[in-house]
């Protein structure tokens, strides 16, 4: 700004107190400069020309000139500072506010996440405590889960149902007439029962009928008693079709059976 400017427009190399100076004016006006530490080749000379947008034939790094400092600068200095040597109001106020609101984001977004952690931890705790109390349900859940798979397995090796589902068969043929069981031999698929009737009797042919009709005997035969009051049957005992089977009789004649 202290050097003054080039009379003609187009391209100059002026020497700086350090170094050299390539400029480009333009109506009175720079419009390019580029600074090397010492005087530019050829290319780095015609680089600068096609960064100005001049053409010119050949490539010839043009002189260095001698310019003198002059005493004012040949364009008007613009300062950030007013007349009076203040800076003006108006960017202070514009970075004070844009601070203030910088500040407020920051403490609200850090409240909210200190809010945020704190709710996250009292959970944790209340999940821990929750899974400290459940722990004995869940073992006690586990074991019986254990145990219901051993008894199925146990189940499994015997294709025939078990001596109360057996019963449980009986009582609901009888049906309301009392009865005792005064021997029970269940051997494989071969079940033999000796009924005693105290107050009442009941045909055996019935009976046979009843049993063959429940789903869980076949050749259902009466045996000769002594006792008038007596009833012997040998019965074939069916293997398991399913467990909808046992179910039903489980919860139809267990109470029943057991009360005989």
């Amino acid at each position: 700004m202290l050097r003054p400017p080039a009379e003609q427009e187009g391209l100059r190399l002026i020497a700086c107190l350090d170094g050299v100076e390539g400029q480009h004016w333009r109506d009175e006006q720079l419009v390019a400069s580029r600074w090397w530490p010492r005087s530019p080749d050829a290319k780095l000379w015609k680089q600068f020309e096609r960064d100005c947008g001049v053409v010119e034939g050949g490539v010839t790094v043009p002189m260095i000139e001698q310019i003198p400092l002059s005493d004012d600068p040949w364009a008007t200095l613009v300062s950030a500072q007013s007349d009076d040597g203040q800076v003006q109001g108006i960017e202070p106020t514009v970075y004070l506010v844009l601070g203030l609101l910088g500040s407020l984001a920051t403490v609200y977004f850090g409240l909210a996440e200190y809010q945020l952690t704190t709710a996250i931890q009292s959970r944790q705790s209340q999940l821990a405590a929750i899974e400290r109390a459940a722990k004995p349900v869940f073992e006690a859940r586990e074991a019986a889960v254990k145990s219901a798979a051993r008894i199925q397995a146990i189940d499994s090796l015997s294709p025939y149902p078990g001596p109360l589902v057996l019963m449980a068969a009986i009582v609901e043929a009888l049906g309301d007439v009392p009865a005792e069981a005064r021997e029970w031999e269940l051997d494989g698929e071969r079940l033999r029962v000796v009924l005693n009737f105290p107050a009442a009797t009941l045909a055996a042919s019935t009976l046979v009928d009843l049993l063959e009709k429940s789903g869980y005997f076949a050749d259902v035969q009466g045996l000769a008693m002594a006792e008038p009051k007596q009833l012997g049957l040998v019965m074939r005992v069916l293997p398991l079709r399913s467990g909808a089977q046992t179910d039903t009789l489980e919860q139809q004649g267990g109470v029943n059976a057991a009360a005989h």
